[in-house]
């Protein structure tokens, strides 16, 4: 898929398109082409933006993988939490809230709260630590990612008064990803929720899918 991704890439670079019926195609009120101009600008904080969202995927994924793609291998603080992950994940399949076939998914939005969140929490604080962020402890970080602002005052002040703006962001992204993004990613049935699919076979699948079958296949 990587390779594919590649290939994309390397098309939009060098390819040339051509349009026929420019004046329908530029017409708002007719299409909805999204034309770029200028120069390229880079994402807000990136490369930090989609690197966290590796690096959380990759232990949730190390379970079935047995390997990770992120630099955190020869870290002995990294090795037991990915153990501790494991352990949980093994739980989730065991009790039919984790499907790991056809691909992962969290059926339970419990158990991601109570087993998987606190985990990946601290796991997000390696990769701030990697971040180098400034001024702010690994305690207070972790508070700050999982009860937020209101219930970590004390973090919330470092955060928002001595950081430096990328490291506030980055920050702030762990607490995005963990609350919002990654829990909805992990609900996600391929070609249920996204993607082509009959409808009759969508249901079947659907129902699969929240009845927890195969959850350990």
């Amino acid at each position: 898929q990587v390779e594919l991704c590649v290939g994309c890439l390397e098309v939009i670079e060098t390819g040339v398109l051509v349009l026929d019926e420019v004046d329908s195609l530029l017409t708002p009120l007719k299409s909805e082409l999204n034309w770029p101009l200028g120069d390229r600008q880079p994402l807000d904080h990136s490369p930090a933006r989609w690197e966290l969202g590796w690096h959380l995927c990759d232990a949730l994924l190390h379970h079935s993988t047995r390997r990770l793609s992120v630099d955190f291998g020869d870290s002995s603080e990294a090795q037991a939490l990915l153990a501790q992950l494991d352990e949980a994940m093994e739980a989730g399949v065991a009790g039919k809230v984790v499907q790991k076939l056809p691909h992962l998914l969290v059926l339970d939005d419990a158990f991601y709260a109570e087993k998987l969140r606190p985990l990946l929490a601290r796991w997000a604080v390696l990769w701030l630590r990697a971040q180098q962020v400034r001024g702010l402890t690994d305690e207070q970080a972790l508070s700050y990612v999982l009860g937020g602002p209101d219930n970590a005052p004390s973090a919330a002040r470092v955060v928002r008064e001595q950081l430096t703006e990328p490291h506030a962001k980055s920050v702030n992204l762990c607490r995005t990803w963990l609350d919002s993004v990654l829990p909805h990613l992990l609900s996600r049935v391929n070609l249920v929720h996204y993607g082509l699919l009959p409808a009759d076979l969508a249901a079947m699948t659907r129902a699969a899918a929240e009845g927890g079958v195969g959850g350990g296949e």
